[in-house]
Protein backbone atom coordinates (compact mmCIF):
# COMPACT_ATOMS: atom_id res chain seq x y z
CA UNK A 1 0.00 0.00 0.00
CA UNK A 2 2.77 2.25 0.65
CA UNK A 3 4.80 1.48 -2.57
CA UNK A 4 1.13 1.89 -4.46
CA UNK A 5 0.67 5.36 -2.85
CA UNK A 6 4.64 6.49 -3.42
CA UNK A 7 4.11 5.51 -7.31
CA UNK A 8 0.65 7.87 -7.22
CA UNK A 9 2.54 10.78 -5.67
CA UNK A 10 5.90 10.46 -7.82
CA UNK A 11 4.44 9.62 -11.18
CA UNK A 12 6.52 6.29 -11.41
CA UNK A 13 6.79 4.55 -14.86
CA UNK A 14 8.99 1.66 -13.95
CA UNK A 15 9.92 -0.04 -10.79
CA UNK A 16 13.21 -2.62 -10.00
CA UNK A 17 12.62 -4.51 -6.79
CA UNK A 18 15.59 -5.23 -5.04
CA UNK A 19 16.34 -8.04 -2.23
CA UNK A 20 14.52 -10.61 -3.21
CA UNK A 21 17.03 -12.87 -1.94
CA UNK A 22 16.09 -12.09 1.25
CA UNK A 23 12.81 -13.54 0.53
CA UNK A 24 13.28 -17.21 -0.22
CA UNK A 25 12.96 -20.01 1.32
CA UNK A 26 9.55 -18.52 3.13
CA UNK A 27 6.74 -20.76 2.54
CA UNK A 28 4.16 -18.00 2.05
CA UNK A 29 4.78 -14.18 1.64
CA UNK A 30 1.84 -11.66 3.12
CA UNK A 31 1.51 -8.71 0.89
CA UNK A 32 -0.57 -5.79 2.61
CA UNK A 33 -3.31 -5.17 -0.34
CA UNK A 34 -5.69 -3.14 1.40
CA UNK A 35 -6.62 -1.41 5.20
CA UNK A 36 -9.18 -1.39 7.39
CA UNK A 37 -9.06 2.31 8.59
CA UNK A 38 -12.26 3.63 10.89
CA UNK A 39 -13.99 -0.24 9.84
CA UNK A 40 -14.04 0.04 6.31
CA UNK A 41 -11.93 -1.39 3.67
CA UNK A 42 -9.99 1.29 1.72
CA UNK A 43 -6.90 0.44 -1.14
CA UNK A 44 -5.16 3.96 -0.35
CA UNK A 45 -3.14 5.49 2.33
CA UNK A 46 -5.36 7.98 4.54
CA UNK A 47 -3.85 11.71 4.54
CA UNK A 48 -3.98 11.26 8.71
CA UNK A 49 -2.69 8.04 9.62
CA UNK A 50 -3.51 7.00 13.21
CA UNK A 51 -1.78 3.92 14.14
CA UNK A 52 -5.05 2.71 16.23
CA UNK A 53 -7.24 3.29 13.20
CA UNK A 54 -5.59 1.37 10.55
CA UNK A 55 -4.92 -2.07 10.04
CA UNK A 56 -3.33 -3.96 6.98
CA UNK A 57 -5.43 -6.70 5.07
CA UNK A 58 -2.70 -9.61 3.70
CA UNK A 59 -2.91 -11.64 0.83
CA UNK A 60 -0.97 -14.54 1.43
CA UNK A 61 1.19 -16.11 -2.01
CA UNK A 62 3.27 -18.95 -1.90
CA UNK A 63 7.02 -17.87 -1.91
CA UNK A 64 9.78 -20.01 -3.23
CA UNK A 65 13.09 -21.97 -2.17
CA UNK A 66 15.22 -21.65 -5.06
CA UNK A 67 18.75 -19.30 -4.15
CA UNK A 68 18.61 -16.04 -6.09
CA UNK A 69 21.80 -15.22 -5.55
CA UNK A 70 23.35 -16.73 -8.94
CA UNK A 71 20.41 -15.56 -10.51
CA UNK A 72 21.83 -13.31 -13.72
CA UNK A 73 18.96 -13.15 -16.00
CA UNK A 74 14.98 -13.02 -16.29
CA UNK A 75 14.18 -16.11 -17.12
CA UNK A 76 16.07 -17.49 -14.07
CA UNK A 77 13.45 -16.17 -11.85
CA UNK A 78 11.07 -18.53 -10.05
CA UNK A 79 7.42 -18.31 -11.63
CA UNK A 80 6.43 -17.43 -7.86
CA UNK A 81 8.72 -14.56 -7.84
CA UNK A 82 7.48 -13.28 -11.01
Amino acid sequence: MALKYAIEVKGVTQLMMMKADVLSRFDQLKIATYYEYRGKKIDHLPYSIEPDDLKPIYKKMNAWQEDLIQTTSVDQIPKALQ
